[in-house]
């Protein structure tokens, strides 16, 4: 291998073992998952730093490559005094006692070991593939791929009465096209192993179904591959230290990002291009990690959007999905399904979408509103009330 590394410039500290002395005798052929926390000094030149989980793999002792099942590596780099540190997390099972674990790392000749624990990660195992290795097989380097395993079923692309009447999409009406538009860039992605990242917005007016169908995507994919963030809440140093910090899920949904501080949105600009990666820059560091997502986000004002950032979010987000206010005959089939689902009498619809009329009224959420006048639509008292309660220009 070539010496990439050089000493580091900290001296090897104390091992952290959190008194896991009591797990030296791991059952053989029980598998225990391990964290451990590396430090290693590089030339400011080193390039290759998608390969780092190669070079340490490669650094390791080859019995204890051949007795791992599966392992995660995340590494963290920093720029400092003219050198490159890499800050390293492998998570891995393996069948052999913690005491061995201690000892393979802490003697390390191209790594400084900060950190050694044995850790319950029930997830773990269910996201990863155990390649079982012999003498001829190449050590893997990450196992657990975001993109792999990830699915749904293909009829919701193909069979228009499958999405419409028996998906968890059924409760929507009159926007097939929007869901399978959302449906098709993610199955790009997932065909694709995360190599095509077709990022979508999804824009129109409020209550028209664009957080109701990224809710539902959530739901066919299951949550742990969701993350879902709000712009109003979310702030700079919040993104930073969850994206640098964490595994993060292979889909992100932001909701009203034109409602977020430009500030921190640039840093979804890295993110979100063919770089994909996050990076902090301060004046004592540079942080940099790469993350493939693809990301989904809700607008309201699709002007404002467009002017974020000069357009360069908006240029990111190439599946653009309008999503208009529902016609009149799918607000009526909102209405029974909100009796259906909600109780009351299926002779308050037409009232209800009668008084809608009249008032000029075109918000679905408001519409179905009406609904709590009752029987009192039948006779036209709630009617009545409304009107003369009503100013239309905050309805």
């Amino acid at each position: 291998m070539s010496d990439f590394y050089i000493n580091a410039s900290v001296d090897n500290p104390a091992i952290i073992s959190n008194d896991n002395s009591r797990f030296t005798g791991v059952i053989s052929g029980s598998y225990s998952n391990y964290y451990i926390k590396l430090l290693t000094v590089m030339p400011i030149e080193f390039k290759d730093r998608k390969d780092i989980g190669k070079i340490i793999s490669d650094a390791i002792d080859s019995d204890f490559n051949l007795k791992t099942r599966s392992r995660l590596i995340l590494p963290v780099f920093e720029e400092e005094d003219n050198l490159l540190v890499c800050k390293v997390e492998m998570f891995f099972s393996m069948n052999i006692p913690f005491a061995d674990i201690v000892e393979i790392f802490k003697n390390g000749k191209k790594f400084s070991c900060r950190d050694v624990k044995r850790i319950e990660l029930d997830f773990f195992s269910d996201c990863v593939e155990f390649p079982y290795l012999d003498d001829k097989s190449e050590t893997p380097i990450v196992s657990c791929d975001s993109w792999k395993g990830l699915t749904f079923d293909d009829r919701l692309l193909s069979d228009v009465n499958y999405l419409m009447n028996e998906s968890p999409f059924k409760r929507y009406y009159g926007i097939e096209s929007q869901i399978r538009m959302v449906l098709s860039s993610l199955k790009s992605s997932i065909d694709s192993g995360g190599k095509r990242m077709t990022h979508c917005v999804l824009f129109g007016p409020p209550a028209c179904g664009k957080t109701s169908v990224l809710t539902t995507l959530e739901e066919i994919v299951g949550k742990h591959n969701v993350l879902k963030l709000d712009a109003t809440t979310t702030t700079k140093a919040g993104v930073e230290k969850l994206f640098l910090n964490t595994v993060i899920p292979p889909i992100i949904i932001l909701e009203e990002v034109e409602k977020a501080n430009e500030d921190w949105l640039r840093n979804w600009l890295s993110l979100l291009d063919e770089r994909s990666e996050i990076r902090k820059v301060s004046h004592k560091e540079t942080i940099v990690k790469d993350i493939d997502i693809l990301f989904f986000c809700t607008v309201n004002d699709s002007d404002k959007f467009n002017d974020l950032l000069d357009g360069a979010l908006a240029s990111r987000c190439k599946n653009k999905i309008y999503f208009p206010r529902p016609t009149e005959e799918t607000i009526k089939k909102i209405l029974f399904r909100d009796v259906q689902e909600n109780g009351g009498k299926v002779e308050w619809v037409e009232p209800a979408l009668l008084l809608a009329k009249e008032l000029n009224v075109d918000d679905p959420r408001v519409i179905i509103s009406f609904l709590s006048g009752g029987d009192r639509l039948l006779d036209g008292s709630y009617q009545k009330d409304k009107k003369n309660c009503s100013e239309n220009s905050i309805l």
